[in-house]
């Protein structure tokens, strides 16, 4: 079963490699943990491109 693990595992990465990848993320809080400052609006948005092949 470990072995099954591994070769997904490489696999997946092999994948990543090939592609980039967006992460989307809606924030919708005030003041809180270390976010010194209430949010813009109804929500503020972040758009992250992740690119794996440059690792």
């Amino acid at each position: 079963m470990e072995e099954i693990v591994w070769i997904l595992l490489r696999a997946a990465i092999k994948v990543l490699m090939m592609v980039d990848l967006f992460l989307v993320v809606c924030i919708s809080s005030n003041i809180s943990g270390d976010k010194t400052e209430n949010g813009f609006g109804s929500g503020d948005y972040w758009i992250v491109k992740l690119n794996f092949s440059e690792i």
